[in-house]
């Protein structure tokens, strides 16, 4: 059984070739334990710097634990990797980790959200 789904993957193109991804985490325990998530990033952002034909500069990942966190925007782990040849970098993500030139951002709002 797969711990996640991808609710989404959007072009998101403007100055510099962008990416965004969506995740719903549908492992419990998958969402407590960061290797897990750390681990998922790395696969992803693998598939994604080469998405669909297009070679991407900056990629944006998105982890949910329910859809309703999705439709409200409110991630429990958001992610940003800038390539190094990007010429128009955006401004890095507020990060509370740094790994292998991913930015990552852990939030905990989400467990104390009835959604």
């Amino acid at each position: 059984m797969s711990k996640y789904k991808i609710a989404s993957i959007d072009d998101t193109s403007f100055a510099a070739k962008r990416i965004s991804a969506k995740y719903i985490v549908e492992d419990p325990a998958a969402i407590e334990d960061k290797e897990t998530i750390r681990s998922i990033i790395l696969e992803q952002l693998d598939q994604l710097k080469v998405h669909a034909g297009k070679t991407f500069e900056i990629v944006h990942m998105y982890f949910y634990s329910l859809a309703t966190q999705e439709n409200n925007g409110i991630p429990f782990c958001r992610a940003q990797w800038i390539s190094a040849e990007c010429m128009t970098k955006p401004d890095k993500i507020s990060h509370n980790e740094y790994m292998q030139g991913i930015y990552i951002e852990w939030d905990e709002m989400y467990k104390h959200l009835n959604l």
